[in-house]
Order: C-alpha cells, then sequence, then structure tokens
C-alpha cells in the first residue's frame, strides 16, 4: 500500500515538475525538460506525451540542434482550459475568465452594497458566476478561484469578521460555491492572491520575495510571498499592514483602532482632506462628483499646479511612504508591486511615493528593491484568483485531476 502511495506521490511530482519547467521556459525540447528536472527521458517523453493527448501541451517548431536531429520544441496550450477569478469588496463583485496563461477572455461585474444580507451578497456573486459560465460555451472552465477580503481562515474557506461588511461576515464562501457550482473552488486573500498573479504571470524578473500593495479607496492590504511560496502567517495574518499603526493622533480607523496606515493613506481620508479645505476655503475647487473618483480628481488638480491639492498628495504620498519603507525594513522583499484604484488613478501620487521612500529608507536595504506599478491593473485582484486555480493545476490538485479524468 505504501509502495503504491509513494508511486503516486512520485508520479505527481514529476508532473508538477514538468509542468513548472515548461511555464518558466515558454518553449523547451523534451531532453531540455530532462536536463533541467533531472528526470529520465523516459519519464519526460511519457508525462509529456500524455499531457499533449489530454490537450494541455502542444509541440511547436524545432529547436537548435546539438548534433544529430533538430529537438521538437512543447510549449502550454494555454487555451486547453479556462478558470475563473472573482473578488469583491464594499461596491461590486468582479469576476474575469483566463486562459492557463492568465490572458483575459471575459470579464463581468455586478454592484453590492455592503449592508446587504448574506443572502442578497451571495445572489449577486452566483449570478457573476453564472455569467461567466455562460460565455464558456465549450466548457473549458476547470475551477474557480476566490480572492476574498480578510480576515480569513484560509484552511476552512472561511470569510471572518469583515470590518467594511454589516452582514457579509463568518461564512465558508469556499465550501458554498463549490457546493452550488459543482467546480473545484480554492481560496486565498485577495492580496495574497494578487501576489502569486504577479509572481506566476507578472514583470517580477523571476523574483521569489514579493510584497503587494494594494490602496483602494477603502481599505490597504498586502500580500506577502517568500521564496517563491505564499507566506500566510499565525492566523492567516501575515500582509496585513493596512492595521499597523502609522500616527497614535491619527484619525479612528474601521477596525476601531487610532491611526492605522488605512486610516491616514485611504482615499477615504483623501477625501476628507479636500471636504476639509473647501469648507475653510482653503481651496476653490469643488468635491468630485464620484467619491471613489477622488484619485483621478487630485491628479487633474495637480497637474494644475493646485497648491493645496498638492498638499494633500504630499501628506498622502508621505503616509504611505513610511508604510511601504515599513514593510521593506521587516520583510526585505525584491519586488514590491503596487496597485488598488488610488495608486493607479493618481500618477503623481506614485511618483511622490517613491521619491520618499528613496529617502526614508536604509541604504542597504534599498539597494536593487524594485518597486513598481502591477502588471493587471484594475484586475490584478481577479487575476489573482484565477492564478489560485492556474496553480492548483501545475500541482496536479487532486480535485482537478479527478475532474480532468472524468472528461
Amino acid at each position: 500500500m505504501n509502495r503504491i502511495m509513494n508511486n503516486e506521490r512520485m508520479k505527481i511530482m514529476n508532473e508538477q515538475a514538468i509542468f513548472t519547467t515548461i511555464h518558466k521556459e515558454k518553449y523547451i525540447s523534451r531532453k531540455g525538460i530532462a536536463d533541467i528536472t533531472g528526470l529520465t527521458k523516459a519519464s519526460v517523453t511519457n508525462i509529456v506525451n500524455k499531457f499533449i493527448n489530454l490537450g494541455y501541451l502542444v509541440e511547436k517548431g524545432m529547436g537548435q540542434s546539438t548534433g544529430g536531429r533538430k529537438p521538437v520544441m512543447v510549449t502550454l496550450n494555454s487555451e486547453s482550459c479556462w478558470m475563473i477569478g472573482l473578488t469583491l469588496d464594499t461596491q461590486r463583485v468582479s469576476g474575469i475568465i483566463t486562459n492557463l496563461s492568465a490572458e483575459k477572455k471575459f470579464e463581468y461585474s455586478s454592484k453590492i452594497n455592503n449592508r446587504w444580507s448574506k443572502e442578497e451578497i451571495l445572489n449577486v456573486i452566483f449570478n457573476v458566476i453564472k455569467e461567466l459560465l455562460a460565455y464558456d460555451r465549450e466548457h473549458k472552465i476547470i475551477g474557480i478561484g476566490l480572492a476574498m477580503p480578510g480576515p480569513y481562515n484560509h484552511e476552512k474557506g472561511e470569510l471572518l469578521d469583515l470590518p467594511n461588511f454589516k452582514y457579509f461576515k463568518n461564512i465558508l464562501i469556499r465550501d458554498i460555491i463549490e457546493k452550488e457550482f459543482q467546480l473545484p473552488t480554492f481560496m486565498e486573500k485577495e492580496t495574497q492572491a494578487a501576489a502569486l498573479g504577479e509572481y506566476l504571470f507578472g514583470e517580477v524578473n523571476e523574483s521569489k520575495n514579493i510584497f503587494v500593495l494594494v490602496v483602494n479607496y477603502l481599505g490597504i492590504g498586502g500580500g506577502v510571498l517568500l521564496n517563491g511560496k505564499s507566506y500566510r502567517g499565525f492566523s492567516d495574518g501575515a500582509g496585513d499592514v493596512g492595521h499597523m499603526i502609522i500616527d497614535r493622533k491619527g484619525p479612528k480607523c474601521s477596525c476601531g483602532k487610532v491611526g492605522c496606515f488605512e486610516a491616514l493613506a485611504n482615499g477615504v481620508h483623501m477625501y476628507n482632506e479636500v471636504t476639509k479645505a473647501i469648507e475653510n476655503k482653503t481651496c476653490n475647487a469643488e468635491l468630485p462628483e464620484q467619491e471613489l473618483k477622488i484619485a483621478e480628481y487630485l491628479h487633474e488638480k495637480s497637474l494644475k499646479e493646485d497648491r493645496v491639492c498638492n498638499d494633500i498628495l504630499d501628506r498622502e504620498a508621505e503616509y504611505l511612504s513610511i508604510g511601504i519603507t515599513n514593510i521593506i525594513q521587516v520583510f526585505s522583499p525584491q519586488t514590491i508591486i503596487l496597485g488598488g484604484d488610488i495608486i493607479l488613478g493618481c500618477p503623481t501620487l506614485h511618483e511622490k511615493v517613491l521619491e520618499r521612500v528613496r529617502k526614508n529608507v536604509y541604504p542597504l536595504f534599498q539597494k536593487d528593491i524594485d518597486i513598481k506599478l502591477t502588471s493587471f491593473g484594475q484586475n490584478l485582484l481577479t487575476v489573482g484568483g484565477a492564478s489560485l486555480v492556474i496553480q492548483e493545476f501545475y500541482n496536479r490538485n487532486p480535485k482537478l485531476v479527478k475532474k480532468e479524468r472524468a472528461f
């Protein structure tokens, strides 16, 4: 029995190694795979042929000869299967379909209200997934990846006491969705999923130590990859930088504490600063029509050299740079990815943040750190969700393998 289990485990490990190698190299020969993985040519040939028959790999072109016949190159068939990535915030549920290379095929979103009941929000989630599935006429979708706000329990797939939702909390969301749609479903904190997506498909230059910082209108969160693996920490709390205290005399946060990073540097604080300036008549501008567009509003004003708005951006940049500096001192990441509607909506802010971080960070820790914007724009979190399924596909997760055999 143990021998059978060991053989099965070894087979899965070999398949993982081959998928990982092909993902990294893009185009490679069977001999090249054998050289990198250390597997025998016979094992590589058997596994590669199996996945060609399943449609996951294709032969494409000829490689350079090192003597004798040119080798046949193998690559991933990105369109062989699709996956759903799903996320939600206080305003909407957003979903995406990607292929195995995390390339977008279709996206759909629907508005919600963070004061709605569990049932109301679940119904919207179900409807978004149904719209995504309806697009998949060839039934290519193999799984669903949930990039959810925290705090959460990763092992149980449970959303805990979400501070920005009134009733949508303490819910086993992963199991509920898997049961409803009969598709393998995986869940991760939204920023952790984003970090995985950047690692697998972003422009991180083979960096294995990555921190993703997402700055949105309501919240700030982080995701951590150490040595190429998700780091969740004790009680799945790693990366929850939005609630580290920056200023003891700062404003009250939604979590109940005072002076949190999130309360000082999110979009709500920026909007309140503009509102205060207009009420005090230090600013002649009108408030933006949409609160959520505060970053774009301030960027536009800064280009017109509005002094008050530039001062607000300077303070925002200062708080963000303090947070990022603390992240660098604690985690020492090789790459920091910035995303979220506040960062992406205001290029001026991004520039001001980078300038201050370079001044604040201890020179030894600053060396060779790459700080850049996300590769996926506003789809950072949904692509992160889809990446959860892709990773499990590469890892030969039994739920996906079982579904694969059913075909």
